[in-house]
């Protein structure tokens, strides 16, 4: 126990990156430690067919990200082997960059657990049978492709096959979505034996058909949630990078997104915390909706 309470913001970065390694304390030099800019944190983030460099503000990791990694921390400790939390919310909110993020402090030294993401779009049905499909969109007949992104176009049988073996400590290969080829690649991610693996995905608490039974995996459900401006603007900034003109990209948050965002907000269930965003994109605080059980 460190006494002395006179300890400045960049000192307290320092003190949450302390692990215990063979019963002995031993502080691991941080990489946020070394960061120029005082008021925020850099991380460049590989995700899904393209990286991104983001800041995120001291004061955020302190009051957010630290101590909500570290709850989740504490109660992976009550478990062997992996601990699945599923990442839900409505599209364009930042899950993927949220795990992400995660995993990079997890990596940083932060943590004496290590944290893995694992984006549920791999499990996208190809683009040869989307347009083989069909669906029924508002009593018109249109192909499955056109809805791309919905929950009727992910194999949720690979899915629960998947998430099953998680949950049970079984050899798993995790597909990943390239955003690039707009296509899942199998077998692109080596999941981790041990550790805390973080399942994010906009339907993973949905309560529908076939989706709500998806729960029973996941030892904790954490729900991020934001305005619909920003999730607006992030989609449609992501549908241009994947080549789509503005147009296009309007249209398709529209028809899609817009669509997908009022399911899945109308139909969450399961969810153990809510984070929730402002509206200058900062993520603002969080919050247990249930209380975890002690043991």
């Amino acid at each position: 126990m460190i006494k002395n309470k006179l300890l400045t913001r960049r000192q307290y970065i320092v003190l949450d990156c302390i692990q215990i390694i063979k019963g002995r304390p031993r502080m691991i030099r941080s990489q946020l430690d070394k960061q120029r800019d005082k008021n925020s944190v850099h991380f460049t983030l590989g995700l899904t067919g393209y990286r991104r460099r983001i800041d995120v503000s001291r004061q955020e990791l302190e009051t957010l990200h630290l101590p909500l990694l570290k709850e989740v921390e504490e109660l992976y400790r009550r478990h062997d082997g992996r601990f699945v939390v599923f990442l839900s919310g409505p599209p364009g909110c930042g899950k993927t960059t949220l795990a992400k993020m995660w995993e990079a402090l997890s990596k940083r030294g932060c943590f004496a657990t290590r944290v893995q993401s694992l984006p549920m779009d791999g499990f996208h049905y190809s683009n040869g049978v989307l347009s083989s499909r069909t669906t029924n969109v508002d009593g018109e007949t249109v192909p499955l492709c056109r809805v791309k992104g919905a929950p009727e176009s992910f194999d949720i049988d690979e899915i629960e096959l998947n998430l099953e073996k998680l949950h049970e400590g079984k050899g798993v290969m995790w597909p990943e979505y390239d955003r690039r080829t707009h296509d899942p690649v199998p077998n692109a991610i080596p999941v981790i034996h041990k550790g805390i693996v973080v399942v994010e995905g906009n339907y993973l608490l949905l309560d529908r058909p076939r989706w709500r039974k998806l729960r029973k995996w996941a030892d904790l459900g954490i729900f991020t949630e934001c305005p619909e401006e920003i999730a607006r603007s992030n989609l449609v900034s992501r549908h241009q990078k994947g080549g789509k003109t503005l147009e296009q990209a309007i249209n398709h948050y529209k028809f899609n997104d817009l669509r997908n965002r009022r399911t899945v907000l109308k139909y969450r269930k399961g969810i153990d915390i809510l984070i929730k965003m402002k509206t200058n994109e900062k993520l603002a605080s969080y919050s247990w909706v249930t209380i975890p059980k002690k043991v």
